[in-house]
């Protein structure tokens, strides 16, 4: 006869738990930047339980009006902890307020969600007279240099030929 089939595993994985956090540089950004969300994923399994769990990691980036503006989902392996770093890029048109980037991790009837929120600041649009100043200053400091480099090689000339 043929053998018995193997016992049926039992789901050995009991809770997960989510902690996100975004790095103090990325707490108030401008349109068009990356917000940085760093997660960490605990999974409780069952004593002595070593089985490697395929995550299912859902990050999620909403407006101050509870609109979707991104939403990624990515799978991540692991048996105790999941590590990640994930940069998210803002579009270039988000409107200014507070934003809430939520991280959801999934196994099958297992979940769990972790929130925070950043800021996205007004740019504010440099005039047309501060950018030819700019251009000016610029030219200025080029040619500056340029005669402070010529006055050089005529005093280094001057010198070394006594």
């Amino acid at each position: 006869p043929p053998p018995p089939p193997p016992p049926p595993q039992r789901e050995n994985l009991s809770e997960l738990l989510i902690n996100i956090n975004i790095p103090e540089r990325y707490l108030h950004i401008y349109p068009g930047e990356s917000v940085l969300a760093e997660t960490e994923i605990i999974l409780n399994q069952e004593k002595d339980a070593v089985t490697i769990h395929d995550i299912v990691i859902e990050y999620t980036v909403k407006n101050d009006h509870d609109a979707v503006v991104i939403k990624v989902i990515e799978t991540k392996g692991g048996n105790v902890r999941i590590n990640t770093i994930k940069e998210l890029n803002l579009p270039s048109d988000a409107q200014p307020g507070i934003y809430t980037l939520e991280v959801t991790a999934r196994k099958e009837n297992i979940n769990s969600k972790d929130s925070a929120t950043f800021e996205v600041m007004k740019k504010i649009p440099e005039s047309k007279n501060g950018r030819k100043m700019r251009e000016y200053l610029t030219l200025i400091l080029v040619i500056f240099n340029m005669m402070l480099l010529l006055a050089f090689f005529f005093w280094v000339k001057k010198h070394n030929c006594r």
